[in-house]
């Protein structure tokens, strides 16, 4: 969970698509992941949390 809230301040698009499914696999629901993300609002970075955000809404289409 820790890498994918790093690849999302980042915005590794394809290794956070990799990380995300990889939990989603590892039974880690995308409610959570999306979760975290959200908290990255914490930060005060918004563009991170609306990257991270995009990358799990094309994962839920």
């Amino acid at each position: 969970m820790a890498i994918i809230a790093m690849l999302s301040v980042l915005k590794y698009k394809e290794q956070l698509y990799s990380h995300i499914i990889g939990a989603n696999r590892l039974g880690i629901k995308i409610s959570l992941i999306s979760e975290l993300i959200d908290s990255l609002m914490i930060l005060g970075n918004n563009s991170s949390t609306d990257f991270g955000k995009r990358i799990i809404n094309r994962l839920e289409q």
